[in-house]
């Protein structure tokens, strides 16, 4: 008969942080019972709060989300100048034109 094999659980239930490592095996969760934090061991086995790392993507991402909106508005600022330019450029044409016309005549 195959043999089953048993797969080592890779959550691991502490008191506290403290005793959680700063080196672990890939993969393994741990979970700190007393600050209710989770922590992951990265592939190069560091362990990371994942915690912190969540809770500091809004306020990162609010970051970026204002300068995003300062870029649209100064990319935009720039489109409008451009096209009144060239509105204006248009307007100067025809003016041009209207003026050579009476000239002629």
């Amino acid at each position: 008969m195959a043999e089953t094999k048993r797969q080592k659980s890779k959550i691991r239930l502490t008191i506290n942080e403290h005793c959680i490592p700063e080196q672990g095996a890939a993969g393994e969760f741990w979970i700190a019972k007393a600050e209710q934090t989770v922590w992951y061991t990265t592939n190069s086995g560091i362990v990371v709060n994942l915690s912190d790392v969540l809770s500091t993507v809004p306020s990162e991402f609010a970051v970026l989300k204002t300068e995003v909106a300062s870029l649209r508005q100064t990319v935009q600022a720039l489109l409008d100048m451009t096209k009144k330019s060239s509105e204006y450029i248009a307007w100067l044409g025809e003016r041009t034109a209207k003026g050579l016309r009476v000239a002629k005549k």
